[in-house]
């Protein structure tokens, strides 16, 4: 007897085929599922920082103590115009700590002028010779140079600091210690000649 063989029809499939079939509508699905997976894990760690960084407290900034400035001013000079407004200056733009004779009266009375100006000498950081050949119009009685005013009474002091600091300008040790600020243009005088080896600064100007 002979053998019959049946021949498979063209519209049967192979079980390998079949799989393949299979695999090969699953991988675009896959491929989806691992995108979405890395974008999930990606935001996922972004926010983890961003959460982190916005926990992590801020380095303080530590502020430095103001400087302690002495001003020294020759009695022609107006406070109210000159003096006081380069006061402000130092306090508002400088973080100065301005000391005046003016202010300080009633301390200057008790201890003396002299052991005032030493005391404030060691105490403070700067010493400012302030100097001015300006002469304000609006300087009258209301700023104090009228006659018979406090401050046309008062000691000058700004010849016994210079005598009492002039060591220290001889010295040129501690010469970055003191300056001249000045309006304008501010001759020195003949018995101030020492302050000329100072740092000088035009107020205007600098």
């Amino acid at each position: 007897k002979g053998t019959v063989v049946l021949c498979p029809s063209a519209g049967t499939s192979f079980p390998w085929d079949s799989r393949r079939g299979m695999l090969g509508g699953w991988l675009p699905l896959l491929s989806a599922l691992l995108v979405a997976t890395w974008v999930l894990a990606a935001g996922i760690c972004l926010r983890w920082r961003r959460e982190r960084t916005r926990k992590a407290p801020f380095p303080t900034t530590t502020l430095l103590p103001p400087i302690k400035v002495l001003v020294v001013y020759p009695c022609e000079i107006c406070f109210h115009h000159t003096v006081c407004h380069f006061t402000e200056f130092l306090q508002n733009h400088c973080r100065s700590e301005v000391i005046l004779e003016e202010w300080q009266k009633k301390k200057i009375a008790e201890m003396g002028p002299v052991q005032w100006l030493t005391t404030q000498k060691k105490a403070v950081d700067k010493v400012i010779f302030l100097l001015s050949n300006d002469v304000s119009p609006r300087c009258d009685g209301t700023c104090g140079r009228s006659d018979g005013s406090p401050h046309e009474n008062s000691q000058d002091l700004f010849p016994l600091a210079f005598n009492l600091f002039c060591s220290d300008l001889r010295s040129q040790t501690p010469l970055h210690k003191y300056m001249v600020v000045y309006f304008r243009e501010a001759d020195t005088k003949d018995e101030y000649s020492g302050l000329s080896i100072c740092p000088r600064y035009h107020l205007m100007k600098d």
